[in-house]
């Protein structure tokens, strides 16, 4: 039997994945992934990094189905992908790759905004130009370690 290095289960506590809020988020799209889901369908993973404010250093994800049987569901995808390029003022977005910050140093505002529906949010990308994050309480700083692409 392997080691757990002192593992013990009285001592860890499971869960602590809070919701981000709604709100203005100034981010950067730090990666993109093409993938498969289980059903066969691609779709592109955005890990989104935000960069400034209370939560910064906090990531969420996009994952956007461009390649599935209905084609709203594809033209939803479409228009989040051309939402990103026209708040980041990139053109010529060919692939998932010519979103990420490394490719051309843009940063966007992702708003999150909820929707009729109890516990419903939806994500909007916009222009980064002029924002200002709003003041929030100090919160624990993410730990240490390399410093992000859109840190150096």
């Amino acid at each position: 039997m392997g080691n757990l290095g002192g593992y013990n289960e009285t001592e860890v506590e499971v869960g602590g994945f809070e919701e981000l809020a709604v709100g203005k988020y100034k981010v950067c799209i730090e990666d993109t992934e093409l993938k498969e889901s289980k059903a066969g369908n691609e779709y592109v993973s955005c890990k989104l990094a935000i960069t400034e404010g209370p939560k910064e250093g906090r990531y969420h994800y996009e994952n956007l189905n461009v390649g599935h049987d209905n084609a709203d569901v594809v033209a939803r995808a479409h228009k989040t992908i051309k939402e990103m390029s026209v708040a980041m003022g990139i053109t010529g977005v060919n692939n998932h790759e010519d979103l990420r910050f490394d490719s051309h140093k843009k940063f966007m505002v992702m708003e999150r905004v909820a929707g009729k529906k109890e516990g419903q949010i939806f994500t909007n990308f916009k222009s980064a130009s002029g924002f200002v994050q709003a003041a929030a309480p100090a919160e624990q700083a993410a730990p240490a370690g390399d410093k992000p692409s859109w840190q150096k």
